[in-house]
């Protein structure tokens, strides 16, 4: 049975899309984020189970490299299997440039992609929320690497720490990153797998329904229209 792997830059609901899968089909489906893989694998973070918890954890620098390394092992830990199986990729994990297990993965898995799409405006005020959220902890707001994963991004270092930038440079940033990516998720999603960003139940659907399908679930568009039959 193949696997499926919903790709797209940060806030485009993949991880939303993969816990309403969780949720509609239990236990017929494993799902995996990659993400959350990676920040499990050290459970002592600041931001309980979520990446950034590595850079107040390691620092910038070191986090990076870690990250790296995490998802390269995520790949590799990857088997083709007779189960459905659903991963939420994080943005760079299927760079090719980033992950040289990437192509292995894909022989190996021979995975079907699904592409999210969110706008590069969406994406940072999403990017601007997360972090305003994740500031309401003292202790998150207050050490000195907070912002630190966001670096060229929506954040700038200033000195010893990282300020906010303004929302129009912010934007810039992510608008060049997206279009960066847009020809690698471009190569590995076909025409009928993408989809715009999913926030809600009703652009969840028609992304659960093509899951449906690639995975032999029901709820798909196939077996609505077997049944019509």
């Amino acid at each position: 049975m193949p696997t499926v792997v919903l790709i797209g830059f940060s806030c485009a609901g993949k991880s939303n899309v993969a816990a309403a899968a969780r949720k509609r089909w239990g236990s017929d489906i494993t799902t995996l984020d990659s993400d959350d893989w990676i920040a499990a694998q050290h459970q002592d973070n600041m931001i309980g189970k979520h990446i950034y918890g590595l850079f107040l954890k390691l620092g910038r620098e070191a986090a990076l490299v870690e990250i790296a390394r995490l998802e390269r092992e995520f790949l590799s830990s990857q088997l083709r299997s007779d189960d459905a199986v659903l991963i939420a990729a994080g943005p760079w994990l299927v760079a090719p440039s980033r992950n040289p297990e990437l192509a292995a993965f894909r022989e190996r898995v021979d995975p079907s992609c699904i592409l999210l799409e969110v706008s590069p405006e969406t994406a940072t005020k999403r990017l601007e929320g997360r972090r305003r959220t994740q500031a309401k902890k003292d202790r998150v707001a207050e050490h000195a690497n907070f912002r630190s994963w966001d670096e060229g991004v929506t954040s700038a270092r200033k000195g010893f720490r990282w300020i906010d930038l303004p929302h129009d440079t912010a934007l810039r940033n992510v608008t060049r990153l997206i279009q960066g990516l847009q020809p690698v998720y471009g190569a590995l999603a076909l025409e009928g797998n993408r989809f715009p960003a999913a926030h809600n139940d009703s652009e969840r659907e028609p992304i659960l329904a093509r899951i449906a399908d690639l995975l032999g679930l029901p709820g798909g568009r196939r077996s609505a229209r077997d049944a019509d039959l």
